[in-house]
């Protein structure tokens, strides 16, 4: 947990100055040498991070807070939807900001506001899709194949 702490917070070292600073790896404040081991260790870091995580969920004798918490059927349709969704938001991304007639500029507000918006866009499409598509899939695969339903 504490590897993923670091490979996402830590980060947070190479912002405190401003963007004009921080946008140049010849004028920020933070190391050139911690800003190369930066960029080619962290996404690595991450996923041994969550490799670690993964695996101590999956072993019955570790984080069993964790593992029940991750069984509750409150994740059955989450799961369903998961992989339909992961599919689906690249489009909804792309057809907003091609849609859009100025740059994108940040505001709090307008981050939220078009964070919820995606998310869901994004899971009524994939409800789409696993209604039209996955569980019709699904019943003729368990209709043919035999065996228990969704």
């Amino acid at each position: 947990v504490a590897l993923c702490l670091v490979a996402t917070f830590g980060r947070m070292a190479f912002f405190q100055c401003d963007l004009a600073s921080c946008s140049d790896p010849a004028r920020s404040p933070v190391p050139r040498f911690l800003q190369y081991l930066w960029a080619g260790f962290s996404i690595a870091a991450w996923c041994v991070g969550l490799a670690i995580i993964m695996t101590m969920c999956c072993l019955k004798r570790f984080q069993p807070l964790l593992q029940g918490f991750m069984h509750l059927p409150l994740w059955q349709p989450v799961a369903k939807l998961s992989y339909s969704a992961y599919l689906i938001h690249t489009v909804i991304l792309i057809l907003d900001f091609c849609q859009r007639s100025s740059p994108v500029t940040y505001s709090a507000g307008a981050f939220v506001f078009s964070f919820v918006a995606f998310v869901m866009c994004t899971l009524l499409a994939a409800f789409c899709v696993y209604i039209l598509v996955e569980k019709p899939v699904n019943n003729l695969q368990m209709k043919v194949l035999g065996g228990g339903g969704d």
